[in-house]
């Protein structure tokens, strides 16, 4: 939570030192909602267990029973939990719609028939991505309690791999983005320029997150209709998964019953949140390394028609240098 606050204020303080541009605007607004809606789902998830600690500690229903008033405090009627899907269910499908729009933008496609189909694949995948990441929070919030005894749902892991195929694709866009550049610069054979392009595969597509997703998924699957089984392995790996995979370190574990000594893991949900943040400081500073400067030919080639400004560090460091030299 702290970490979404302190990427929440960067872009703060880049739209207090920078006019606020027109068309980032709206980048503004989805930073907002993002910070709003990871506020929201850290209250309804500690909430529970606030609550627990109020109704067994400060005001104890068998003062003398300290395991009785958490057990009674624990079967309580969970308000919160059937609250805390919508702000994971925003935060990811505009996370994932600006990983689509951050490939699109980009791929700058010259053939017009290329460009439909792919304009209609990318809107196709975005619904089917809404609509089954909001049944997924339709069906978690209305059978909240088959949800947290149960573990793992097939729809969880649906609404999963859906996000895993729009990731992916827009994967395979930036790498053909990618592939253009390492064509249009074969003269830049320095080491440097290999890890630069490496690493831009790496920062543009969000490569590491898909690999990240595949395991979680891998984990969900095995994870269904295992949660009866405390404590087991492939529940801890299962939890492990989630917290990486959520952009969290930590999950919580939370006793369900003392005197039955079951284990619930409860999943703190930050998926992809610090995603549209990391996009907002990107576009403002102009620091992404494909950055769109003026119009070439469209003969070829057939992927891109604008030239690609990606100058080497070593001679923009030395250029530099040399401009601090002759200035003094």
């Amino acid at each position: 939570m702290a970490c979404i606050f302190f990427h929440f204020l960067q872009p703060c303080d880049l739209f207090r030192s920078n006019p606020l541009r027109r068309h980032m605007r709206s980048f503004w607004i989805l930073s907002i909602i993002v910070f709003l809606s990871v506020t929201y789902e850290f209250v309804t998830r500690a909430g529970p267990d606030l609550e627990i600690v109020h109704f067994s500690l400060v005001h104890p229903s068998s003062p003398l029973n300290l395991s009785e008033s958490i057990s009674i405090a624990d079967r309580r009627p969970d308000i919160w939990e059937s609250y805390g899907y919508w702000g994971p269910t925003f935060n990811l499908l505009i996370s994932d719609g600006l990983v689509l729009w951050r490939a699109w933008a980009i791929l700058d496609v010259s053939q017009k028939g290329l460009r439909r189909l792919l304009s209609y694949t990318i809107m196709s995948l975005m619904l089917v991505n809404i609509g089954i990441n909001i049944a997924d929070a339709l069906f978690d919030n209305i059978s909240h309690s088959v949800h947290l005894y149960i573990g793992a749902i097939p729809l969880d892991w649906i609404s999963l791999v859906v996000s895993l195929v729009v990731n992916a694709f827009a994967t395979i866009l930036i790498g053909l983005k990618t592939w253009y550049i390492h064509q249009h610069n074969l003269h830049q054979n320095s080491e440097h320029s290999r890890v630069r392009k490496i690493l831009l595969i790496l920062v543009e597509s969000g490569l590491a997150f898909c690999i990240i997703q595949i395991l979680y998924a891998v984990s969900n699957a095995l994870e269904i209709n295992n949660g009866t089984k405390p404590l087991s392995r492939t529940s801890l790996i299962y939890a492990m998964f989630t917290a990486v995979a959520n952009g969290c370190a930590v999950c919580s574990i939370s006793i369900k019953s003392v005197s039955s000594s079951l284990i619930k893991v409860k999943k703190l949900h930050l998926k992809q949140a610090l995603y549209p943040v990391a996009l907002i400081i990107i576009l403002h500073m102009e620091i992404s390394p494909v950055i769109v400067t003026s119009g070439l030919s469209t003969a070829e080639p057939e992927f891109t028609s604008n030239a690609i400004e990606m100058m080497d560090m070593n001679l923009t460091s030395i250029s530099t240098s040399g401009f601090s030299q002759s200035t003094i």
